[in-house]
């Protein structure tokens, strides 16, 4: 059998989220496939500095963070591409005066607003008026969010207000009071924006996605669009859905992405990846 390349997103593709685990059957199916030579890769929308502890449990050949702009494969960083200081900056005023919430991510560094930093490290209930958040969709995607910072994010937090960040990527939250539209057209289609729901946006550097970062790596290894096999569940593993190889949903993710896809495993915590893994004979 020729030598494979594993994408596997994290969220909800790989981690389950009520555990904060990788299933013990895709820890035994992942370390089949390493050992029987195939490279397994992470391509998540995370950046470096906030991925969880349990990827430890399972052998990764590299990550592909920040959708695509950031790739190490054995520790040795084969791509970086930064956000721009002139564009942090722009990103910034946009954010303020649109009435929303920001948090800039590194490799090395998140970036929060006061209110977010006095939160995650007093450890308090989030109050709406602190946040000055109402208490919908958008502000309940937020608490979530914040959820994941206290549980996976372990070094220094800086503010957003820091000059000289070091930044891969972007997120932002807004609220009812906040004039979407007119955002948007201030980004003036620059940058990658991906909508997740719940007013909740990815901003990227272009051209970046976790479809490039496919193309990248493809041409690093040496290997064919048809020995790729690609793990995703929300709407910003579509790029890479959509883009090269054969694409797998989890059971449990968006009904967006399983139409995209070419085959649909089970649902996570029912040995999606390890079935996937073995209807398509890698294991």
């Amino acid at each position: 059998m020729s030598r494979k390349m594993l994408f596997f997103d994290v969220d909800e593709t790989l981690m389950d989220g009520r555990t904060q685990k990788i299933p013990d059957s895709a820890v035994k199916a992942i370390t089949r496939a390493h050992e029987k030579g195939h490279l397994i890769f992470i391509n998540t929308g995370r950046t470096k500095s906030i991925m969880p502890k349990c990827m430890e449990d399972i052998p990764i050949d590299g990550f592909a963070y920040a959708c695509g702009s950031h790739i190490e494969y054995k520790d040795s960083v084969l791509l970086e591409k930064l956000v721009s200081q002139e564009d942090i900056s722009y990103i910034r005023e946009q954010v303020f005066a649109h009435d929303m919430q920001g948090i800039f991510q590194g490799p090395d560094y998140c970036y929060f607003g006061v209110e977010t930093i006095v939160y995650l490290e007093r450890d308090q209930e989030v109050k709406t008026k602190t946040f000055d958040f109402p208490v919908k969709e958008c502000y309940d995607n937020f608490k979530h969010f914040l959820k994941i910072y206290e549980r996976d994010y372990i070094t220094e937090k800086r503010s957003i207000q820091e000059e000289g960040m070091k930044v891969n990527k972007l997120v932002t939250f807004r609220q009812e009071s906040c004039d979407y539209d007119s955002f948007l057209k201030a980004m003036g289609g620059r940058y990658q924006l991906i909508e997740n729901g719940g007013g909740f946006t990815e901003i990227l550097p272009l051209p970046y996605t976790k479809a490039s970062c496919i193309d990248f790596l493809m041409e690093y290894f040496h290997i064919s669009e048809k020995d790729c096999y690609i793990f995703g569940d929300s709407p910003n593993d579509m790029p890479m859905m959509t883009h090269a190889g054969i694409s797998i949903a989890m059971g449990n993710g968006y009904d967006s992405v399983k139409e995209v896809s070419d085959y649909v495993t089970a649902e996570i915590d029912k040995d999606g990846i390890y079935l996937a893994l073995k209807h398509f004979d890698i294991i």
